[in-house]
């Protein structure tokens, strides 16, 4: 991520994001917590677990996605992973 933003707007990407993150927390709590008074945590959580899989899985199969995983500032350049 370091490497895709400029260096002027680092701060401000990095603050948003971690605005983003931490503001959605609270919300998926009540979310598991609600979810939880009707349904068995294990089944809540499992689920979870099984959506963060499943919506990650197609991140493996794209190219781009490898290139950047596979980044070496040694002897990549930032234009070659986009």
């Amino acid at each position: 991520m370091q490497l895709a933003v400029p260096p002027d707007m680092c701060g401000k990407v990095f603050s948003l994001m971690g605005m983003v993150t931490q503001g959605l927390a609270p919300l998926a709590f009540a979310l598991a917590g609600g979810l939880a008074e009707f349904i068995p945590f294990r089944l809540v959580m499992g689920a979870c677990f099984a959506i963060t899989i499943f919506a990650g899985m197609p991140f493996m199969f794209l190219q781009s996605f490898k290139r950047f995983i596979e980044f070496d500032p040694a002897r990549d350049t930032v234009e070659s992973v986009r």
